[in-house]
């Protein structure tokens, strides 16, 4: 005889995420290794590592980025000699990763604050300094994508510094298609 059947509630117990030893998860792929406890889990439930100003990182020395229209207009008229005291303490002061994005990315990060500015034509993430182009970052995030295809990332797009008009939306749209 079979014995008695375990009902329903049984039947509707959650699953258990996998046993994981300590340290040994790979931070690469550690949605993939997951998989068995997060492929049912609403994606607002699933608790995602990112960073902060992930694109500020090696900020660049004389593109201001996000910084007052003023200070943006003293650095022009004075070809950045009024400026190039404080440059370098501003960027320094900016940087907020030491990693690119595929480094943060391999480290285990799947929320990517990215703070843009539009600045001759071309679009660059911004904390105070420039910081690296965004062709950079999304062809970073692309080559992640393709090498660890059982990873989700999610990118913020914000503050939008410097955006005139529509245009300047749908050229920077068009830029995340091209690289994704």
């Amino acid at each position: 005889e079979a014995g008695p059947s375990p009902g329903p509630a049984a039947a509707a117990a959650p699953r258990r995420p996998p046993r994981l030893r300590r340290g040994t998860l790979d931070l690469a792929n550690w949605m993939g290794e997951l998989i068995e406890a997060i492929a049912d889990v609403p994606l607002h439930r699933v608790r995602l590592p990112g960073t902060h100003d992930s694109g500020a990182y090696r900020l660049s020395r004389r593109r201001m980025g996000d910084l007052p229209a003023w200070l943006r207009g003293i650095n022009s008229m004075s070809y950045g000699i009024a400026t190039r005291p404080i440059t370098g303490i501003m960027a320094q002061w900016g940087e907020a990763q030491e990693l690119d994005i595929l480094g943060q990315l391999r480290r285990g990060a799947r929320y990517l604050d990215l703070r843009v500015v539009h600045e001759h034509g071309a679009f660059f993430t911004a904390h105070g300094m420039a910081g690296a182009s965004f062709e950079d970052i999304l062809t970073q995030v692309a080559v992640f994508l393709d090498k660890h295809p059982k990873e989700v990332v999610i990118c913020d797009f914000n503050h939008f510094h410097r955006f005139e008009c529509a245009a300047d939306h749908y050229t920077f749209l068009d830029l995340m298609e091209k690289c994704l």
